[in-house]
Formats: structure tokens, sequence, C-alpha cells
């Protein structure tokens, strides 16, 4: 993920790892620096991994929050990288923690993580119908804190579980914000990818004051020099058609549409590899019909796909 989306800040959950071999990731993937939570024994660990232009302070943390103060793009705010007790009764030590921030705190505010929780029998798909009592503290931390989801695109439904009472889906990781938050960047949203290596979605969150129209960006693939079709597809167009043009900018701009008419047409991108099998990956969790061989032979071709890449 980090390869192909180059996010700008990185929260990650359950590491379970130590401290050194997580910072050793952290700077392999291009991390400046980062704020670690160790794992208690062979289960937890947190660590959010930032890069130089960023400005972060780390007001607290511990094994379920780590509270940043955040400056980007000349605005200042507070994310609160949160992941929930996986024990029901245990959770609310953490909603109670965030409401008492709350009280103090004033400003632009954004928390996102897994809070293994959800607000209503809604965000669940199979499995046993909850009491809606269950539901109160939690929604009841979110109005305090004046949190709300972002606009998100994709399927929210975050985790996929193979309990006892068949395939369980819920709505366990979001993102949200306050409202100074989400009127600073009224076009920011939240995207859920296809589930892969993890049990998770991963999200990733676009921060922007306004939409942007998305513009497509030119890559030469060094590998298509081995496709003997591909090479005389360029030859014969370079020849045939850009000779008559004396601009030569011209003539590579005409070459580089010709290349990428190619590509589509024979679909080499390695990219597009990745999207596919990640999809088919995301339904073969899904379904209890799935043999566990079948998604190990999935995750096998994905890697495969991720080295290409």
């Amino acid at each position: 993920m980090q390869m192909v989306y180059l996010p700008d800040l990185l929260f990650l959950i359950e590491t379970e790892q130590n401290d050194d071999y997580v910072r050793d990731v952290g700077v392999q993937l291009g991390y400046d620096h980062m704020q670690i939570v160790s794992p208690q024994g062979l289960s937890g660990g947190l660590v959010v991994l930032w890069k130089n232009f960023f400005s972060v302070s780390c007001i607290s943390f511990d094994s379920r929050l780590v509270d940043l103060q955040v400056d980007y793009k000349a605005f200042q705010f507070y994310l609160s990288c949160v992941y929930g007790h996986p024990i029901p009764s245990q959770r609310n030590h953490l909603w109670e923690k965030l409401q008492r921030i709350a009280t103090t705190r004033h400003g632009p505010w954004m928390m996102c993580g897994d809070f293994n929780e959800i607000l209503s029998n809604a965000e669940k798909r199979g499995g046993r119908i909850r009491a809606e009592s269950s539901f109160r503290n939690f929604r009841l931390m979110l109005q305090v804190c004046d949190m709300q989801d972002l606009n998100y695109k994709d399927n929210m439904f975050s985790w996929v579980g193979n309990t006892r009472d068949g395939i369980v889906e819920c709505c366990l990781d979001r993102v949200m914000a306050n409202s100074e938050w989400r009127q600073a960047f009224p076009a920011s949203e939240t995207e859920f990818l296809e589930i892969a290596e993890s049990d998770h979605r991963p999200l990733i969150i676009y921060i922007e004051y306004e939409e942007r129209r998305k513009r497509g960006q030119f890559r030469y693939d060094k590998r298509l020099a081995q496709e003997e079709d591909f090479v005389d597809t360029v030859k014969n167009f370079w020849h045939h058609k850009c000779s008559h043009v004396q601009d030569l900018r011209v003539q590579l701009r005409l070459c580089r549409t010709e290349m990428a008419k190619w590509k589509r047409r024979n679909r080499l991108n390695p990219a597009e590899d990745i999207q596919i099998i990640r999809a088919e990956l995301d339904r073969a969790i899904r379904d209890p019909r799935v043999a566990a061989w079948q998604i190990r032979k999935l995750r096998t071709d994905l890697n495969k796909a991720y080295y290409n890449e």
C-alpha cells in the first residue's frame, strides 16, 4: 500500500514487533519520524510514521491511543489515532478518556483507526443482533467529541471474520472529524481498499480544501521494450506518423499517446493486476465456500504482482 499510495503520514496497528524492527521498516519506507508504542508481549503495538515536511508533536500515547498535534499546509489540527479494545467491557475506558480530552480541546480535530465498535446493527452483516443499549457509550463519546464520519467511497464494512455464527462483516475502522475540521477541508474523503493481507481493509485519507480534477500521468515502463510488438508499433508510428511533424515536443507527445493506447489494448499494467487480484481476494475472504488453499494462492499471486509493480 505504501508504495502505491505514498501516504505522507501512516498509522499502523498490531505491529507485534520490537521497536528496532519497526524503526528499521519505517526508515526503509521513507519516513523520517515516528511515534512507536511497544507491543505488550506478543500482541498489540502501534506506530505513527510521518515525513519530514510535516510538523508533528505527540501530546500523549498509550496502547490504545496516540494523540498528536499536526501542522499541515499552514493548517494546525489535532489527530487521535485510535485502537479500540477487542474486549467490549474494556472499550469504555478509551471512550471516557476521549471525552475528557474533548472538555479542554479547542480547534480542528480528527480521529482515525480501528475503533472495534459500531454505531448500530446497520453497520453489521451476519452474526447475532446486538441490543440497542450496547451502542450507547460509543455514540455518547462521538456526540461529546462532535465527531462525524468523513465522506467515503467503496466498502465501509472494513472487517471480515469467520466466527461461530458464520461470516461477519462490521464497520470497525473509520475516519471522523469535528465540525471545525470538516469546515476547513470540506472536500476530504476516506477510501476503503480491498481486504488483502489482513482481515481489515486499509484506509486512505485524502485531505482536500476543494474538489480537484484528477489528471492521468504518462509513465514509461522499461519492461515494454521486451515486447516485440510494442517495439515495432512505436518504430512504425515514429517513422510514418511523426516524421512529418517538425516540432520534436509534438512528436514525443503523439508517441506517448500511441504507447498508452498499446498498453490499454494489451493490459500489461501491474497496478491493474494488483487491483484485480485484491478484488478477487476480497470476495474470497468473505465467501465461506472458498477453501483456505485458494485464499493462500491469491495472496501468493498478489505478492508476485506487487513484486512486478
